[in-house]
């Protein structure tokens, strides 16, 4: 699970500091194969990042439902929190999940510095109840 996840966490970082932003992707892990699952449409069709977001949870339940082959999952989007002192962080948002193991949440906070750069914050790591495998019909 931490190699997939440093893997998507790698990419995220990538695409922020090429492009300035980040569209939800997944990862697929099968053995030693990682396939990506991102948006495919025409870049002006695209839904928002937030819509996408919740139709690649289903795409990739759906995908783990059909092949069972797959052994992990991970989507990655950029999200915000809110910190103790009221302000809004950005960070980068995994849901890392195993077929035989409980599903986990990662953010890695993407921090202003006093010259205004952006630089990695602590990563946080939590359990989540809702796992991309559908567990209950395995």
């Amino acid at each position: 699970m931490d190699q997939l996840a440093e893997a998507g966490l790698r990419q995220a970082l990538q695409a922020i500091q090429r492009s300035g932003g980040l569209y939800p992707f997944g990862l697929l892990q099968s053995g030693d194969t990682v396939r990506a699952v991102g948006y495919s449409g025409d870049k002006a069709d695209a839904p928002s990042a937030e819509e996408w977001s919740q139709d690649l949870f289903w795409q990739l339940r759906k995908i783990g439902k059909e092949q069972p082959d797959i052994e992990l999952m991970a989507l990655f989007r950029l999200h915000d929190i809110t910190a103790e002192n009221g302000e809004k962080v950005t960070g980068v948002w995994a849901q890392v999940d195993h077929r035989g193991v409980r599903p986990w949440v990662i953010f890695l906070p993407l921090l202003k510095n006093e010259k205004g750069k952006h630089e990695l914050g602590d990563m946080v790591y939590y359990a989540t109840e809702q796992p991309l495998f559908d567990k209950s019909g395995e």
